[in-house]
């Protein structure tokens, strides 16, 4: 019910015990879900992190193979005395490093900092339609509106989406010169 957005008071009701009972219940379970939800996010991250670890090692691999030198054999087929011979030569080249192996490297060091939450955070620009401002409408809502809302019921929901006619006032939202605060 807590799921379906039902009221606490009303919850209380149709279970027939106090609305205390309801929210301690609900804070317990609430707790639980989140211990599950680290739990669960915990086993995903060292399964990603095993992932990233073995693709780096095989990147590694990779680079150590690209490094070494390259033997080119050619082959050559001479006939002579009515005797055809084969000719065989061997050449070796030095190898620099094939750089796509280190790129992957890089890439698994960027995803297991990401996965740790190692990256600096990185700011967010929140704009209104076409980049911008935001405008935000205050709405009043009646006494009845109100209590509808907090009962939980659907008649309520439905008066409160119809809101009053008109809105009580329009304002617009400009970025602040101090962080985390909203200038009007």
């Amino acid at each position: 019910m807590h799921l379906q957005g039902v009221a606490q008071k009303v919850i209380a009701e149709r279970l027939g015990c106090g609305v205390a009972t309801v929210n301690r219940d609900l804070k317990r379970v609430l707790a639980y879900w989140q211990e599950a939800a680290a739990d669960s996010r915990q086993a995903w991250v060292a399964k990603e992190l095993s992932r990233v670890a073995l693709v780096e090692k095989e990147a590694w691999r990779g680079w150590r193979r690209s490094l070494r030198n390259r033997e080119i054999v050619n082959t050559k087929k001479t006939s002579g005395d009515g005797e055809t011979k084969a000719e065989a030569s061997k050449r070796t080249e030095g190898q620099a490093g094939d750089p796509q192996f280190l790129r992957r490297v890089l890439d698994c060091s960027a995803r297991r900092s990401e996965l740790l939450g190692l990256n600096a955070p990185q700011r967010q620009e929140h704009t209104g339609p076409a980049g911008g401002p935001i405008q935000l409408t205050a709405v009043q809502y009646t006494d009845e509106q109100l209590s509808a809302i907090v009962s939980g019921s659907s008649q309520g929901a439905i008066e409160a989406a119809e809101g009053p006619s008109e809105p009580v006032a329009v304002c617009t939202l400009h970025e602040s010169t101090v962080p985390g605060e909203l200038a009007s």
